[in-house]
């Protein structure tokens, strides 16, 4: 029998979303519309962006982000 893999909780995914910092991305949810740049990652789910325009951070959802 192999080695069984040594799994970390949800640091898979936040190493994954990790690889986005720098990454300019759109944001669309039902209150905000806006390109903007990936400045960290908060969580297995949300980043901290930067509005490219107004340069206001705000934290927003994976899945309301979508490639540029």
């Amino acid at each position: 029998m192999g080695k069984a893999k040594n799994f970390r909780m949800g640091t898979d995914k936040i190493d994954f979303n990790e690889k986005m910092i720098g990454k300019t991305v759109a944001i669309e949810d039902r209150d905000n519309n806006f390109i903007g740049l990936v400045e960290s990652v908060i969580d297995e789910e949300r980043l901290r962006i930067r509005n490219i325009k107004t340069q206001e951070t705000f934290i927003a959802s994976i899945y309301d982000i979508r490639a540029v």
